[in-house]
This record gives structure tokens, C-alpha cells and sequence, in this order.
């Protein structure tokens, strides 16, 4: 009976310890506060919050994230993505280039970092940031950077941005097909 009961307890708690972690929001609220220096929990609740529309949330735990993983591609890209849905993508572009840099084969967020410089209106015909992104892509020849910087400099205004193929998800309103 003492077992029983043992065992019994022991699922009641971790029942009701698993009921704190409900929802996506609530699991990565809990995981950055009991690892604060998880850039990785810090990056995702920052997710959870853009999720949400809580952008000021978002860059505060982006910046965090940043901070704790400086050479982290992915901290800097979704650092200025963020400021770019913020409008203001100025701010944004050093962070975009130096994850862009750091991470030339990933597909992903470059492209999530191009679509939103050009529904910024950032990468309009004549702009300055097009030269830095021109000499940036021929800093790595043959990578995905080079790529997709090149088709949305020439194709930009038929795809209006990135070429639908290749933007992230979100962009795409659900599953990729195929």
C-alpha cells in the first residue's frame, strides 16, 4: 500500500508539474528562466512572443539571446528581423549582414532576412543597401547567400521579394508542398 501510495503521489506531481508548461509560451518562459544562459530558450520565447505580437517582448529577449551567443547566426538574424517587422529596418541591416556572413548556407534565414528588407522597401532600385548585399553575396560564391541575393536583385519586382520557392513559412500562409 505505501507503494501504491508513493506512486500514486509521484504522478500527481508530476501531472500538475507538467500542467505549468501548457502552451509553447508558457515551456520557454519557464526553460530561459530556469537556464538564463540559454540563448536557444531566450531565442525561442522571443519567437513565442513575436507569435503573439508582442515585438517589444520579442527584441528585448532577441537582444539576450544575442548577447549570450554573439557568433550564433541565427541571434543575429532574428535580432534584426525583428527591428525590420518594427520598422526599422536602418537599424537592422548591420545584424541582417553580419548573420548573413556568418551563416551563408543557410537558406532559411536569409531569406526570411531578404523578404522583409524588401517588403521594407529597402532593397528598392538605387538603394545603397543593394551594393553592401551585392559585394556581401561575392564575398561567398556558391552559397545560398549568393543565390538568393542575386535572383531578389534581379527578380525581386517578378516575385515581389524572395522567390516563393525559397521564403520561410510564414510568408507562405502554411506547409510547403513537396
Amino acid at each position: 500500500a505505501i507503494v501504491v501510495a508513493f506512486f500514486g503521489f509521484q504522478c500527481f506531481a508530476a501531472r500538475r508539474h507538467a500542467n505549468d508548461y501548457t502552451d509553447d509560451l508558457s515551456f520557454w518562459d519557464a526553460t530561459r528562466k530556469a537556464v538564463p544562459r540559454s540563448a536557444k530558450a531566450h531565442l525561442n520565447y522571443s519567437v513565442m512572443k513575436g507569435a503573439r505580437n508582442d515585438l517589444e517582448t520579442r527584441l528585448a529577449s532577441n537582444k539576450i539571446a544575442l548577447e549570450l551567443a554573439p557568433q550564433w547566426p541565427m541571434a543575429s538574424v532574428y535580432y534584426a528581423d525583428t527591428l525590420c517587422r518594427m520598422h526599422r529596418a536602418p537599424e537592422a541591416i548591420e545584424h541582417y549582414k553580419r548573420g548573413f556572413s556568418m551563416g551563408p548556407n543557410d537558406l532559411s534565414l536569409i531569406a526570411l532576412g531578404l523578404q522583409c528588407l524588401w517588403d521594407e522597401k529597402m532593397l528598392v532600385s538605387g538603394a545603397p543597401l543593394r551594393d553592401e548585399l551585392e559585394a556581401l553575396k561575392d564575398e561567398h560564391p556558391g552559397s545560398w547567400l549568393d543565390y538568393l541575393v542575386r535572383d531578389i536583385l534581379e527578380n525581386g519586382e517578378k516575385n515581389n521579394g524572395v522567390d516563393p520557392k525559397q521564403r520561410p513559412r510564414g510568408y507562405n500562409e502554411g506547409p510547403k508542398d513537396g
